[in-house]
C-alpha cells in the first residue's frame, strides 16, 4: 500500500484588495534567476536592477548555504537574497524547495509581504507559514483571474492562481494549484511557470493570441519530465524561434536526487547556446543569469 502523506491546509487570511507593487516603478530591466541549489528563487528587477518583486525563496539540495547553521546561515541568506521592508514575495506553491531559504533569523520572515496560494500541503510548510509576520492567501474565488502588475512604462508582471486546492483530499498536487507568472514588455514575454507545465497556464495563451515573442523561460519543475505531454511539446514548438536570442534557464541543485533536468525534452526546440543552468553560476562558468526584457 502506498504511503499516505500527512497534509494540512495553509491557514492565512485571504488577501483583501490587490494593490500594485509596480505602480511607482518606472520600468523593469530583467528577471534574475538565483542559484539556490535545488529549488527556485527569482527576482524581478527594476531599471536600476533593484528587486521590486520576488517569486519563491527556495533552495534545498546542493544549496549555497549548506554547512552553515543558525545566524550564520541566516546572514548568508539575507546577503544573497536581501529583503526590504514590506517587499512583496509571491510563492508559486508550497513544496519545500520553493520556500526553504526562509529560515529562522532571516529577514524574509519579518520584512517581506508574502502572497501565497492556499494549499493542502506538509505540516512543515504550515508551521513555516505561521511564522511569517505578513502573509495572505490568494482567494480561491480568484482562480482563473489574470492579474497584472504594471510599471509606469507599461512593463507588466502577469499572474494567476492555476486551479482550486482540495481541502479534503490527501493527494493534492501542489504544482497544479499554485501561482504562475510571466513578464512582458510590448511584444516580448518571459515565462515563469513555477512547477506547473507551461500548457496548463491560461494567461500564456493570451500572449500567443496577442502575437508576443518569447525572449526566455524558466523550465518548469527544474527541468523535470513530470507532467510532460503532447501539449507541453506543442507549447515549445509554438514559442521556440531560431531567429531570436532566447534563454532557457534550469534552476536545480547539482547533484540532486530527482535527475533534474531532462535536457532531452528541450533540445529538439532550442540550440545548446540557449541553455543556462544555475549550478554554473557557483562554478563561475557564467555570470548571474538575467533574462532581459
Amino acid at each position: 500500500m502506498a504511503e499516505v502523506l500527512e497534509r494540512e491546509v495553509i491557514d492565512a487570511d485571504d488577501l483583501q484588495g490587490f494593490s500594485d507593487p509596480l505602480a511607482d516603478v518606472a520600468g523593469l530591466s530583467s528577471v534574475l534567476v538565483h542559484d539556490v541549489g535545488q529549488g527556485d528563487a527569482i527576482s524581478i528587477l527594476d531599471a536600476d536592477e533593484r528587486p521590486v518583486l520576488r517569486i519563491d525563496y527556495g533552495g534545498l539540495q546542493s544549496g549555497p548555504f549548506k554547512g552553515k547553521t543558525g545566524k550564520a546561515r541566516a546572514g548568508s541568506i539575507n546577503a544573497k537574497l536581501p529583503i526590504l521592508q514590506a517587499a512583496p514575495l509571491m510563492l508559486t506553491h508550497w513544496d519545500e524547495d520553493h520556500w526553504c531559504s526562509a529560515r529562522r533569523h532571516t529577514d524574509v520572515l519579518t520584512k517581506a509581504r508574502w502572497i501565497v496560494p492556499r494549499q493542502r500541503t506538509s505540516p512543515r510548510a504550515v508551521r513555516l507559514s505561521a511564522k511569517v509576520a505578513t502573509i495572505n492567501c490568494v482567494p480561491e474565488a480568484e482562480v482563473g483571474t489574470v492579474f497584472q502588475y504594471r510599471a509606469q512604462n507599461g512593463d507588466t508582471v502577469w499572474w494567476e492562481k492555476i486551479d482550486h486546492f482540495d481541502p479534503t483530499g490527501e493527494g493534492e498536487d501542489c504544482n497544479m494549484t499554485g501561482l504562475a507568472f510571466s513578464v512582458t514588455r510590448g511584444d516580448r514575454v518571459i515565462f515563469l511557470p513555477g512547477d506547473a507545465p507551461f500548457d496548463r497556464i491560461r494567461h500564456y495563451r493570451l500572449h500567443q493570441e496577442d502575437g508576443r515573442k518569447m525572449v526566455g523561460l524558466v523550465a518548469f519543475h527544474h527541468g523535470s519530465g513530470n507532467h510532460w505531454r503532447n501539449a507541453t511539446e506543442e507549447f515549445l514548438k509554438t514559442w521556440a524561434s531560431p531567429n531570436m536570442d532566447q534563454k532557457v534557464v534550469f534552476s536545480y541543485g547539482d547533484p540532486n536526487t530527482y535527475d533534474h533536468p531532462v535536457l532531452d525534452n528541450y533540445e529538439p526546440y532550442f540550440g545548446a547556446s540557449a541553455f543556462f543552468a544555475t549550478p554554473q553560476v557557483r562554478q563561475r562558468t557564467i555570470g548571474p543569469i538575467h533574462i532581459r526584457l
